[in-house]
């Protein structure tokens, strides 16, 4: 079988295995780029129609745009056909190449100091994650920390309040220091009571520190969650930051984007702890010279395939940004696929994650 285009013979007819060749290079180009542009263009989560119409007409555009030398390449003979085919497999080549291995403006993953300490069971479909990390801390305070860091709770229904219950009731009897929420506690107003309760009731020693994620905003949940943290003495930090009295450390919350009031300031304490629903506030973290920070919202990725990673992640940064341990400048960022929906029902475990954060110059107090 013979085509009129592209790849010439001596009888400047076109061979099938060219065009062929390149017919699948484009095809997987093209999946390749909507899936990156899916994650960057609507992972920052939008909700009024007229915006998601129009996001989905840029992806779309983009990907009809790869194709356009592919087409031209169907309507040319000779050297024209060849230069439009050879351009097409270049271009989906390099989409392929980026997508298979990402790396965007800086941001890269990295092991962290003291590594992952492993995981534990603790009711079925959740696990207790350790993990750990090295700093520099305050000498006012104790020479190491250990944290809670809860994120994407989703709790919507009776079954997932309940999950989560027994999953907090299981947790090691050793009381933390600090707890922190990383946002979209649930879909439910009615199970935003319960969910925040539950928080309280694990009583760390210097406090729950708390943001409002994308699943928050919407309707009238964020003035409820400002209310019900503030009924269980929760501190809800949006865009601001707060000292903790007898640590000398200051817990710095953004809520960017989906609420874009006055960033804070560069924190006046000695250290800090960053908080956010997004991992794409990585690079605000950085800019106001916050050395550790903690994010959810990616779910460790929907999907996961050996030897290419997650796909597709709501971020702008496309997939880079799925789960562990990332690094720009001086900020370290811990990303946690958090309790998801349905936990262990999916074949993913919900995740509650136990933060050690150690001086390496003193000894524990």
């Amino acid at each position: 079988m013979d085509f009129p285009l592209a790849w010439i013979d001596g009888s400047e007819r076109i061979t099938t295995a060219p065009f062929v060749a390149s017919l699948v290079v484009l095809i997987v180009g093209e999946c390749c780029l909507y899936v990156e542009l899916a994650g960057r263009v609507l992972g920052t989560y939008v909700r009024t129609p007229s915006r998601i119409i129009l996001r989905n007409i840029i992806v779309w555009l983009a990907c009809a745009v790869l194709a356009v030398p592919f087409l031209l390449a169907l309507t040319r003979t000779g050297d024209g056909a060849a230069i439009w085919l050879l351009l097409s497999s270049l271009l989906s080549l390099l989409i392929i190449v980026h997508f298979l291995f990402p790396y965007h403006f800086g941001v890269r993953r990295i092991d962290c100091t003291a590594d992952a300490a492993g995981e534990r069971p603790l009711v079925p479909g959740v696990v207790l994650r350790r993990i750990a990390t090295e700093a520099k801390l305050p000498p006012e305070g104790p020479g190491s920390l250990r944290c809670l860091v809860l994120s994407d709770l989703h709790c919507r229904w009776r079954f997932s309040v309940n999950k989560l219950r027994a999953a907090l009731a299981a947790l090691p009897d050793e009381r933390y220091d600090m707890v922190f929420v990383l946002g979209d506690l649930g879909e439910s107003p009615t199970r935003l009571s319960e969910v925040m309760q539950a928080i309280a009731g694990l009583r760390p020693s210097y406090g729950v520190f708390c943001v409002r994620g994308n699943h928050d905003y919407e309707r009238r949940r964020p003035e409820l969650i400002a209310r019900l943290a503030k009924e269980n003495s929760i501190v809800l930090l949006s865009n601001a930051g707060h000292v903790v009295p007898g640590l000398g450390i200051e817990i710095v919350g953004l809520e960017c984007p989906w609420h874009c009031s006055v960033l804070p300031g560069r924190p006046q304490a000695t250290f800090a702890i960053g908080l956010t629903h997004t991992p794409d506030n990585i690079m605000v973290f950085s800019r106001l010279g916050v050395p550790l920070a903690l994010a959810g919202h990616t779910h460790g990725g929907k999907i996961r395939l050996p030897w290419i990673g997650s796909f597709p992640v709501p971020s702008k940064y496309s997939r880079l940004l799925d789960e562990g341990w990332f690094q720009f400048g001086n900020t370290r960022l811990y990303i946690t696929p958090g309790l998801r929906h349905f936990p262990g029902l999916l074949g993913k475990p919900g995740v509650l994650v136990e933060l050690a954060i150690t001086d390496p110059t003193r000894k524990s107090a």
